[in-house]
């Protein structure tokens, strides 16, 4: 995992719910933290109307405009989101409700 989160931009760890994946994440990211710039959020984190609330919530103390800024000096940038599929799976559902039929979707 550590290779993988060096060589690419985006890591996903799957398996099966009680397989560990939350700990090897948490573990990777205890490694990388004192070389990258590291944020982790829980992916509840995100059901704020807009990102300020979301950093407001995860108790990091700068707005988005403050932490772009911040970020630009930085060489690497890592952030970890607990149960990102949630936010893919809702996401999802958003995305096939707009713009569809009254059968429940476009195309059908």
């Amino acid at each position: 995992m550590l290779d993988a989160i060096e060589t690419a931009q985006v890591v996903i760890v799957t398996g099966p719910a009680g397989s560990g994946k939350s700990a090897i994440a948490k573990d990777a990211a205890d490694m990388i933290a004192p070389d990258h710039f590291l944020f982790a959020f829980r992916v509840e984190e995100f059901a704020q109307p807009y990102f300020d609330a979301t950093l407001n919530a995860a108790q990091v103390p700068a707005s988005r405009a403050k932490l772009a800024a911040i970020l630009a000096a930085q060489d690497r940038k890592d952030i970890l989101i607990e149960s990102v599929e949630r936010l893919l799976e809702k996401a999802t559902c958003r995305a096939n409700s707009w713009g569809g039929n009254d059968r429940g979707g476009a195309g059908q």
